[in-house]
């Protein structure tokens, strides 16, 4: 147990604890282990083939989440450019119907003033 406990851990890996080091010497030398240990609480160690599966498996996981997660941020950034020419062209559609409007007041009140202005010739002759 001592010589596990002494033992160097693989490269990015943690040390093992006294209670893994514990599990993994019982797990090796008996058969009711398992029962023992989940007596106490403590999970049997899975072998490291397992663990790296596992690992390997969430990282993929985890990747594909991460590819996900930028195509939706791609897609908010394109929705948000969207948005924003679409109010630019509603303020310039806006502006142009308001000048539009101005020019047609304008206009009418010139057309007003003809008419008046005829108006009083007719009624002058």
């Amino acid at each position: 147990m001592e010589a596990l406990k002494a033992q160097a851990p693989a490269e990015g890996e943690a040390p093992l604890s006294s209670a893994e080091v514990v599990s993994k010497v019982l797990s090796q030398n008996s058969s009711n282990t398992s029962s023992f240990l989940k007596n106490i609480g403590i999970q049997p160690m899975t072998s490291t083939t397992e663990a790296t599966a596992k690992e390997r498996a969430l990282q993929e996981e985890l990747a594909a989440e991460r590819q996900a997660s930028a195509a939706l941020r791609e897609e908010v950034n394109a929705l948000k450019e969207k948005s924003q020419r679409t109010d630019e062209a509603l303020e310039r559609t806006e502006n142009k119907l308001l000048q539009t409007q101005r020019a047609m007041d304008e206009n009418n009140v010139l057309l007003r003033r003809i008419l008046l202005l005829n108006s009083g010739n007719l009624s002058l002759s």
